[in-house]
Formats: structure tokens, C-alpha cells, sequence
């Protein structure tokens, strides 16, 4: 699944929960919580940005 962001979300992900949430998954192999993959900004000719989260 890939799933588009705003800035501010990001920053809220990596400033507020990804700590968090790596500890809780490193501690919680079982955990339903959706396994994040990565983080990208795709950058368009026209000059459209989006930020994009992949997880499963």
C-alpha cells in the first residue's frame, strides 16, 4: 500500500512517533500494527511534490 502525505504529517511521524512506534515493533514482533517500509518525495516535472509512505 502507498499512501501520500502532507509535510506536516511527516514531521509529526518522524519528530513525534517513529521512536516510539520502532521500539513498540522491535518489542512486539506480532504486533498488528502496519510494518512501515519507507519514506519518499517524488518530485514531479511541473513542480507537484508528494510525500509517500509504503507499508503493508
Amino acid at each position: 500500500m502507498i499512501k501520500t502525505l502532507r509535510a506536516d504529517e511527516i514531521e509529526l511521524i518522524k519528530h513525534v512517533f517513529l521512536n516510539k512506534y520502532i521500539t513498540h515493533i522491535a518489542n512486539n514482533p506480532n504486533s498488528l500494527l502496519c510494518r512501515l517500509y519507507g519514506l519518499y518525495k517524488l518530485t514531479l516535472a511541473q513542480g507537484d511534490e508528494f510525500l509517500i509512505i509504503v507499508h503493508y
